[in-house]
Formats: structure tokens, C-alpha cells, sequence
């Protein structure tokens, strides 16, 4: 199954610990996970470390983030 997990950014925490934790445990049950972020953050490198995809959407210009989402 494709899996997409949104998250605002990958800051210090623990959603992004959250979000590291169900990526690799859906990877290793062989979902396909990507990490979706408006910003990549100091543990963007994580997502790679632990074989986990992601893909950065930063809002546009003029963008709210109620219309970013």
C-alpha cells in the first residue's frame, strides 16, 4: 500500500519522532512510505538514514497555509 505522512517540518521532537518511528515500521511491514514536509529541518537526514523517502512542499509565494494544505 502507498502511504504519504504529512508533517510541517522535520524539527526536533516528538512528532518527527512519531512520524520517523510509523515510517519504518510500515517500511519494514513493505508498505511504500514517503514523508511529506513544508520544511526540511534539522532531522530531514533521518528520514534517509533510515531508508525512509521524502519529499519537501514548501507553500508558494503567496500561499496561506490554509491553501497550502
Amino acid at each position: 500500500m502507498k502511504i504519504a505522512l504529512f508533517v510541517g517540518g522535520m524539527g526536533v521532537g516528538g512528532v518527527t519522532t512519531f512520524v520517523l518511528d510509523l515510517g519504518r515500521y510500515l517500511l519494514d511491514a513493505g508498505h511504500d512510505v514517503t514523508v511529506v514536509a513544508c520544511e526540511a529541518g534539522p532531522w530531514w537526514p533521518r528520514l534517509a538514514q533510515n531508508g525512509i523517502p521524502g519529499l519537501l512542499l514548501p507553500p508558494g509565494r503567496w500561499e496561506s497555509a490554509i491553501q497550502h494544505a
